[in-house]
């Protein structure tokens, strides 16, 4: 799934790569790493734009039990050259800034958490997998915020 999402990014819809970052599960006390996740990442992206975070960021849950896993993310870094120069993307990667924004994300369900909190490995595994039409627009279009493109201009422009 990761190679599917890399290659429709970079080759089909051709966005540049110096401005992609993609972020892994990095572990904690319930799980490990996703180091599967990680190692294919940096067959694409440098070391310093593959980033781990923890279970806040990337680690989905739909709720306190049920089904769950690892994720990554992609995120791409949409300021301008004189800002990029400025701070590197890698430090704004899941700070909220308008312009670093993830726009694909791939959940590996594998696990089922329990009332205990426990994590048992499911008998089957999936890639949950989605991306934000409005920031992939954004992207495309080179602007910097979701209310610019074409999608919410033309509703914008009639009212």
């Amino acid at each position: 799934a990761i190679d599917m999402a890399w290659k429709c990014l970079t080759e089909e819809f051709k966005l540049d790569t110096s401005r992609l970052y993609a972020t892994y599960f990095g572990g904690d006390d319930s799980s490990p790493a996703d180091l599967e996740a990680r190692d294919i990442w940096l067959k694409y992206l440098p070391a310093e734009r593959v980033l781990p975070f923890d279970a806040k960021d990337n680690f989905w849950e739909m709720g306190d039990i049920g089904p769950c896993g690892p994720c990554t993310e992609i995120h791409i870094d949409l300021r301008n050259n004189a800002d990029r120069s400025k701070k590197d993307g890698k430090a704004l990667v899941n700070e909220d800034h308008p312009q670093v924004i993830e726009i694909w994300n791939l959940v590996f369900i594998q696990y089922n958490r329990n009332a205990d909190k426990s994590l048992v490995n499911l008998p089957e595994t999936h890639v949950d997998t989605g991306m934000g039409l409005e920031r992939l627009a954004m992207a495309l279009q080179g602007k910097q915020s979701n209310y610019d493109i074409d999608l919410f201009q033309s509703i914008i422009e009639i009212n």
